[in-house]
């Protein structure tokens, strides 16, 4: 749940405001996130190369972007569906806000982790594949396909919950100003 949108609180209503397509807001703030998080993605491809050398970096690499990629999906359902409010302006972010994202958000991000992690094995089973027949060429063809695949899914995901923003969008805007 890292990927939600409470962390504009005034730009958000200036956001909506735009007559900008919903799918294209929510792909936008799933590439900063996914930007904000290759990092991660650098350091798991450095350390795959010390330890088993370069034979495994693009399927580990794959399997990486994959992930994010579909986490990036379910993430936009658990920040339409369960929005927070922030701190108004001047007041501390830390601070507890009434209506945060409590024991019931937090069982909802893990069926969404799950929900991310079913949603991924296909792929990651595809992207194995050739190791697991030991055709190390075939990564040549399992790749794209794992890569392709997640991308697919990524949208059918992300335009359902552009569909789900329209309708709820403002209930959103309000729940995240704290005005309800």
């Amino acid at each position: 749940g890292s990927n939600a949108f409470a962390l504009e609180r005034q730009g958000l209503g200036l956001l909506f405001g735009f007559p900008a397509d919903r799918l294209s807001i929510l792909v936008g703030k799933n590439l900063g996130v996914i930007a904000l998080r290759l990092p991660a993605l650098i350091a798991v491809s450095l350390a795959t190369l010390v330890v088993d050398g370069p034979g495994f970096v693009p399927a580990i690499a794959a399997v990486v972007l994959l992930t994010q990629v579909l986490a990036a999906a379910a993430d936009n359902y658990l920040s339409i569906l369960f929005p927070f409010p922030v701190a108004a302006a001047g007041r501390d972010p830390g601070a507890p806000v009434s209506g945060t994202r409590g024991l019931g958000a937090a069982a909802m991000t893990l069926l969404a982790t799950m929900g991310t992690l079913v949603a991924s094995a296909p792929f990651v089973f595809l992207a194995w594949l050739p190791e697991l027949l030991g055709e190390r060429w075939l990564f040549a063809l399992t790749l794209p396909l794992a890569l392709g695949g997640s991308a697919a899914v990524y949208f059918m995901t992300t335009s359902g919950a552009a569909r789900l923003l329209e309708r709820r969008e403002p209930e959103l805007v309000a729940r995240m100003a704290g005005e309800d």
